[in-house]
């Protein structure tokens, strides 16, 4: 930048002499018409005259004065550095120019930055790169786990059809409605079938054919006065899901639990009757060969309830906690 400034100045200085230089000479053609009778003494004095043209400068409007003694001693500096950086040798000749230790390794310093600005940019694009294919197989691997429930069916009441919409789940069949129980799904039109008509869970079951089956009730249930009673009505609902799909593994689920503050508030919906019928179903499953899932573990928190941020109403589950219920059935498949 300093060699650059230097350079701008001395051009210009060159061309400040220039002006001088044009106008000096006029004024120096003047002198010898007017003395040509003068003697070799005269002559001497106008080459005299014309050997000071390096000491006059342009002020800027054309007008020329004398150069002090150190704008002298300053141009003379200049012209000693023009030579030196252009190389001029005594005798006018501009020979090549020199490369100077510095200049070598400015330029090695540059070409080391410019090499490493290219290996960033290089690196940039290959983290891009490497960005999307991870981005890619994430939805490659979502689609496969999703694909795992495709040979599957979920039926039960809302918080089943809760696990729908929160995960978005499509793979898979959901036979569910609000407020469905285990006597009710035998004989509710409540299911939409795929001929646009409504029928019941065995209905429903008839259309097509599954290799797993994912069952939870009990929730609306809890308030029947006798458990028995329950436990013989959802025996006999999975015994005719079996006749639909005599191939199909049967998963009963555990009630999910609800938020403590719904349960000490509540004398019916309370975890303390949700952990009663929960042991109800785990011996109903293992006496006719159902596989047990205990759901209620893979959202319960150290009061053995729904956390308070699971849900917004203390029984239905978010988003985050639907996911967590889905990886638990991931998981024990």
């Amino acid at each position: 930048m300093l060699r650059e400034q230097r350079k701008r100045l001395r051009r210009k200085r060159r061309k400040q002499l220039l002006v001088a230089l044009a106008l000096t000479g006029i004024f120096s053609v003047s002198i010898i018409e007017s003395a040509a009778h003068v003697n070799e003494a005269t002559d001497q004095n106008h080459f005299t005259n014309i050997a000071t043209l390096d000491s006059v400068k342009d002020n800027g409007f054309g007008d020329v004065r004398p150069l002090s003694k150190d704008e002298q001693k300053n141009e003379e500096l200049d012209r000693e550095e023009s030579g030196k950086e252009n190389n001029v040798s005594d005798d006018g000749v501009v020979k090549p120019a020199e490369t100077t230790e510095n200049d070598v390794q400015e330029e090695k310093e540059d070409a080391k930055q410019e090499q490493v600005s290219q290996e960033e940019i290089n690196q940039e694009e290959n983290n891009k790169e490497e960005n999307k294919k991870d981005e890619l197989n994430i939805d490659n691997k979502n689609e496969i786990e999703k694909d795992n429930f495709s040979d599957a069916v979920f039926i039960g009441d809302s918080r089943t059809e809760g696990l729908q919409i929160n995960t978005g789940l499509t793979t898979a069949r959901f036979l569910a409605a609000k407020g469905l129980m285990v006597d009710t799904a035998l004989k509710n039109n409540v299911i939409k079938l795929k001929n646009g008509s409504r029928g019941t869970v065995i209905d429903g079951l008839k259309e097509r054919t599954y290799n797993r089956v994912y069952v939870m009730f009990g929730m609306n249930e809890l308030g029947w006065p006798y458990l028995d009673v329950f436990t013989s009505r959802y025996e006999k609902l999975i015994t005719e899901i079996k006749k639909v799909q005599p191939n199909a593994t049967i998963y009963v689920q555990s009630i999910l639990p609800v938020s403590k503050a719904k349960s000490d508030k509540d004398s019916i919906y309370n975890n303390e009757n949700i952990s009663k019928f929960n042991k109800a179903i785990k011996d109903m499953a293992d006496k006719n060969g159902y596989i047990y899932l205990d759901v209620a573990s893979a959202v319960t928190d150290s009061n053995s309830a729904l956390p308070s941020n699971a849900s917004s109403d203390g029984v239905h589950l978010n988003k985050e906690y639907s996911q967590k219920w889905l990886n638990y059935l991931r998981d024990t498949k």
